[in-house]
């Protein structure tokens, strides 16, 4: 990308990864870290979700949010890092309130990064501490911090789970570290040149493996969940990964989300085979960074034109690209879904957009 696209930065991964621009035109992304602010468990005032206009709901940046890097839900609860003053908001799923924001020096939070429900337990990876925080999910309360040379945390970025085990990769050391997901203990850590984890961000589990984005690599690695065996490195002109940032599955079909080329490339989540990579242009891609996958639907956050393209999950073909002015998309980076809505970060303004699943 020529220098004056880069005006602007995804905060998520270009400070992970400096040699590499993870590139999102919006404007002014301040990524200085404020004191953080501690609420007790609060809801808005209205109990009810702010700015509602035909099912569309913008929460604002009073709510708490500061450079909100990732999101996720438990169907109850929705969870959001804010990068920008190491705090996590917890919202109520089925109104927007606010129950409370997680900010205090226990929790070790130094940009707090994305974020995996286990059990009854949120996991959150801690970019520039070096660490892990497990808070739990009802109440708040923390659980450990977890961090150590044996966990050998550079960067810690990605998380996923399959309920007994948690993986975290870490863009730094080229790493995967794989823990007990009951006590936190270290099981082993994944590193090698074998693997290709070339700054390792995005993680996903797909049964009984594990798929992880390599940024650098540019490819894809699939290990097995029981023993981190390596099942393949996927990578290669013909699948057009150009810094492969998200991860998202239906069981059936892993998409790759490409920020450089603004492209998504679809796998085959048995054989790990290309099926198709969806361009740019006709998709309505610019910047994609965040996907998710829900009721059928695949919906990529485009962090350069604000919108989210809507696909057919079956068949990759485009639905539609949700770009009116009432979403108040401004650097949309993170979309996760909680079965009834749509939630989305919006790093330009840090402000949470949600609108119905399709």
């Amino acid at each position: 990308m020529r220098s004056s696209q880069r005006t602007s930065i995804t905060a998520a991964f270009v400070r992970a990864m400096s040699a590499i621009l993870v590139v999102i035109l919006m404007s002014g992304l301040g990524v200085g870290v404020e004191a953080a602010v501690v609420k007790a468990p609060t809801s808005n005032s209205s109990g009810v979700r702010h700015h509602s206009l035909s099912g569309i709901n913008v929460l604002p940046q009073s709510d708490g949010f500061a450079n909100p890097e990732a999101i996720a839900s438990d169907g109850t609860h929705v969870w959001v890092t804010n990068a920008g003053n190491n705090t996590v908001t917890e919202l109520l799923a089925s109104t927007g309130a606010v129950i409370q924001t997680l900010g205090a020096t226990s929790y070790a939070f130094n940009n707090p990064s994305h974020l995996q429900i286990v059990g009854t337990h949120v996991w959150v990876t801690n970019e520039n501490g070096k660490s892990v925080t497990v808070f739990n999910a009802s109440s708040g309360a923390l659980i450990r911090v977890i961090k150590g040379p044996s966990f050998d945390f550079n960067w810690p970025y990605g998380i996923a789970s399959d309920g007994t085990h948690v993986w975290v990769t870490n863009v730094r050391s080229h790493a995967v570290t794989e823990m007990n997901a009951a006590s936190g203990a270290l099981i082993r850590v994944v590193k090698g040149g074998l693997y290709d984890f070339l700054s390792c961000g995005a993680i996903l589990r797909v049964g009984t493996h594990l798929w992880v984005a390599n940024v650098h690599g540019p490819s894809v690695t699939e290990l097995n969940v029981s023993n981190g065996a390596l099942v393949r490195v996927i990578k290669g002109a013909k699948y057009g990964f150009a810094s492969p940032v998200s991860l998202a599955t239906n069981g059936v079909y892993i998409w790759v989300v490409n920020v450089d080329s603004s492209t998504v490339t679809e796998l085959s989540a048995t054989t790990g085979a290309l099926v198709k990579v969806l361009g740019a242009t006709v998709n309505g891609f610019a910047g994609p960074f965040g996907i998710v996958v829900a009721n059928g639907h695949v919906l990529v956050a485009n962090g350069t034109n604000n919108t989210i393209s809507e696909l057919n999950a079956l068949n990759g073909s485009l639905i539609q690209v949700l770009n009116s002015p009432s979403y108040a998309f401004s650097g949309p980076t993170s979309i996760a879904s909680d079965g009834t809505s749509i939630w989305v970060t919006n790093m330009g303004s840090a402000t949470v957009t949600e609108f119905p699943v399709p």
